[in-house]
């Protein structure tokens, strides 16, 4: 029988791929070939197009330039008891590597899913998760992070929104405290982005130079969010409560609108996170919020 309904392949995935692909991953585990948590096949699809646990592994590899640059900026990873706070962890792909590599920190980790934040709670009992809501505040009190890092998010999000979250994570950070935030600018644009917005190199680059952004929602978002509460584990889009989609932005545009709310935009650094997004570094100023 032919499917013709991608909730329906959800579902199959969910319930039959699901329980195989544990299975088949336990027993590896059991012989210590895979030696770190797995999340559910259908979580690790919500990031990561194949679910393979290899591609999951890999892909939090990305933690490297964003801890390399928290290092330049004098952030003391290694030596130091520091809060950090991943926004928008997801299954914890970046998690795995970070909480291994700089052990002596305290973490704290947020996402609007709460099929992923149970994993998290299962299987990294000391990273303190929590399923925060699409709209600003966050349940932390003011001035409570060293740093925050955030793979992928402001990347989704609408031009309206983002300014909430940004002095949001400001409120957060403590002065003098650093944001390390992944976008796609123009080098994902012309490299892999204009095709997905159904947009020609040329006039997709000649759009984002005169706009500063190009923002385009999901197909049917509101019908993939609605979807999400009936079957969570597969829905991408669960907790989205406004459009959400494909967001690109070139340098001019970050250095304009976020350098604000007590931030300062100290560096953005193309393609290096995936050979795909850009990396924003930004300083909280040493005034705080009131």
């Amino acid at each position: 029988m032919k499917i013709k309904s991608n909730f329906l392949k959800k579902i199959i995935k969910t319930f039959l791929v699901d329980p195989v692909s544990r299975l088949f991953i336990s027993i590896l585990q059991v012989f210590k070939i895979i030696d770190f948590p797995v999340p559910p096949n259908s979580s690790m699809r919500k990031t990561i197009a194949s679910g393979s646990a290899f591609d999951y592994f890999h892909g939090g590899t990305c933690y490297l330039p964003i801890t390399t640059m928290a290092e330049k900026y004098g952030l003391n990873l290694r030596d130091k008891n520091l809060n950090i706070l991943d926004f928008g962890c997801g299954v914890g792909r970046l998690l795995l590597h970070i909480t291994r590599e700089y052990k002596s920190n305290n973490y704290y980790a947020c996402d609007l899913d709460n099929t992923s934040i149970s994993f998290l709670l299962k299987n990294y009992p000391k990273v303190n998760s929590y399923t925060n809501d699409y709209f600003p505040p966050l349940k932390y009190e003011s001035s409570k992070f060293d740093m925050i890092y955030a793979l992928s998010i402001f990347s989704h999000l609408n031009q309206e929104d983002q300014g909430p979250w940004l002095k949001e994570l400001s409120r957060i950070t403590k002065s003098g405290g650093y944001l390390f935030l992944t976008i796609e600018g123009s080098h994902c644009l012309k490299n892999f982005l204009y095709k997905d917005l159904g947009l020609g190199k040329e006039e997709a680059n000649n759009k984002l130079e005169k706009d500063g952004y190009i923002f385009s929602s999901y197909d049917k978002w509101e019908e993939i969010v609605n979807q999400s509460n009936t079957l969570r584990k597969a829905s991408q889009l669960v907790g989205i409560k406004k459009a959400y989609g494909m967001m690109a932005m070139n340098k001019s545009f970050i250095y304009e609108n976020w350098n604000k709310y007590d931030l300062e935009v100290l560096d953005v650094i193309e393609g290096v996170i995936s050979a795909r997004q850009d990396l924003v570094v930004l300083k909280k100023n040493k005034v705080d919020l009131k």
